[in-house]
């Protein structure tokens, strides 16, 4: 009788700090990521090198035009800008605002800005999601994902690049391109649709599936 008691006690505890510790992760929610990262080092200004959920909580102002504002060292990682910017120099620089190492794969970046950044704005691996991120004004291209990803409802605007690019079998919809150095860049494999494009060239490679506006005319 006296063992039964103990068992079950132990059971009591063990069932008690398993639920604590799973409240204490839940309630840690995403890894957020702030200005104070500037401060860690004179390379990019912070490092993601762990699987999970990432958040901004604050615009990120890069001063050095050869620095990467955020470098992605991890695979499967997700990235909410929420609505936050980041923001270069507005000068000639390698520095990128996203910048997803070789190697890593199945990166999700959405709802923010990337802005004025030396080497680009974005620049992801395979496998990749980029949404609802407007990526202005950068002296690169302005996002770039590889093989198997999906750029959807993003705004590409005035970058020295390409608006938006993608390696093979992609899927490119819902995006607005204008003003860039070229439009959509895509490879075999990758399709458009439901876009809007108002750049001097318009698209390169890819294949259309349909509802695309180019300079006001259905294309």
């Amino acid at each position: 009788m006296r063992l039964r008691s103990i068992t079950a006690v132990s059971v009591a505890a063990i069932s008690l700090a398993c639920s604590t510790i799973a409240s204490r992760i839940q309630a840690a929610g995403p890894v957020p990521v702030d200005q104070t990262a500037l401060k860690k080092g004179t390379g990019a200004a912070f490092a993601i090198t762990k699987a999970g959920s990432y958040v901004l909580r604050g615009n990120i102002i890069v001063k050095r035009p050869n620095q990467d504002a955020l470098d992605i060292t991890a695979s499967n990682v997700t990235l909410d800008l929420q609505g936050f910017a980041i923001i270069g120099t507005g000068t000639s620089g390698t520095g990128i605002g996203i910048n997803v190492l070789s190697g890593v794969s199945n990166v999700t970046i959405t709802s923010g800005t990337v802005t004025k950044m030396g080497g680009g704005g974005l620049v992801l691996g395979p496998n990749s999601v980029v949404s609802s991120v407007k990526a202005m004004q950068n002296l690169g291209v302005g996002i770039q994902a590889g093989a198997s990803s999906q750029l959807t409802d993003n705004v590409a605007v005035g970058n020295a690049g390409n608006g938006l690019m993608c390696a093979n079998d992609c899927l490119v919809t819902g995006n607005v391109s204008t003003g860039n150095g070229a439009g959509l860049s895509l490879g075999p494999g990758s399709g458009y649709g439901n876009n809007v494009l108002d750049d001097t060239t318009k698209v390169s490679g890819g294949v259309s599936l349909g509802n695309n506006i180019c300079s006001g005319v259905q294309c």
